[in-house]
């Protein structure tokens, strides 16, 4: 149900060939993908500083940079025609538009707890609200 599919896809704008493995997320592949989400997202807003009233251009390429480049990336087990691996975002962001759509039509999948829903886009501006709970000594900070 959940076996590995290949995808092989040729440039046709540059001759370049790519191949990928992508698999059903293990709880490496899941640790990956949130270390990517949250470097992409750290790198934002260092790039970009106050997103307070975030443009379509940098919701656009919230979407693209930290959601999709770390779920693409982390389905990937083996791969051919990147270098370096994993490929950078800058580099990521120029590939064709068909190559990524198949890569995340497998990669969604096959990991279909990844798919973004409402609600689980990120928001480019780290806002957290911090209260104690009185009943324990349990800190619980909450996203607003």
């Amino acid at each position: 149900m959940f076996e590995p599919e290949e995808l092989k896809y040729v440039d046709l704008s540059n001759g370049k060939e790519y191949f990928l493995k992508i698999s059903r997320a293990t709880a490496r592949q899941g640790i990956l993908r949130s270390y990517l989400r949250e470097q992409q997202r750290t790198r934002f807003l260092d790039e970009k500083g106050d997103l307070s009233t975030p443009t379509l251009e940098i919701l656009t390429q919230v979407l693209l940079l930290v959601m999709t480049y770390p779920d693409l990336i982390a389905s990937v087990v083996e791969q051919k025609g990147f270098d370096p691996w994993p490929v950078v975002a800058d580099d990521f962001e120029q590939l064709p538009e068909e190559f990524v759509g198949l890569w995340e039509d497998i990669s969604y999948r096959l990991n279909p707890h990844w798919v973004p829903t409402k609600g689980s886009f990120p928001s480019p501006v780290k806002q957290q609200e911090t209260s104690i709970d009185e009943s324990s000594s349990l800190e619980v900070t909450q996203p607003s």
